[in-house]
């Protein structure tokens, strides 16, 4: 059972990277990394360990969510290293501030 847990983070981990490619502007990254995991990160890792049995197949699948989550958590922190903190709307709402301001009641 912890097993599956395991591979569930790293599933997230890959999840949640996505969406960070998709709403920063780099949706080819999170082609790439499904693709790669769905493909490269599967069938070897599958096929190398198959000879355990039905265990060896779903450690070599979670092998595979492990690599291309290092990966993406890589390029996560290379994406966000990368962003313009200095643009108007970096920083948080920008023109719309004064009517948050206004109906929040500063709570932002």
């Amino acid at each position: 059972m912890p097993k599956a847990k395991l591979a569930g983070f790293f599933n997230g981990v890959l999840f949640t990277s996505n969406a960070v490619f998709n709403n920063l502007g780099h949706p080819i990254y999170s082609t790439w990394l499904n693709w790669g995991r769905h493909t490269i990160g599967t069938w070897p890792p599958i096929v190398m360990l198959s000879s355990f049995g039905a265990s060896g197949v779903l450690i070599g699948q979670a092998l595979g969510s492990v690599i291309f989550a290092a990966i993406a958590f890589m390029l996560v922190r290379r994406v966000n290293a990368q962003l313009d903190t200095t643009a108007p709307g970096a920083q948080g709402f920008g023109i719309h501030q004064r009517i948050h301001m206004l109906f929040a009641r500063g709570r932002w």
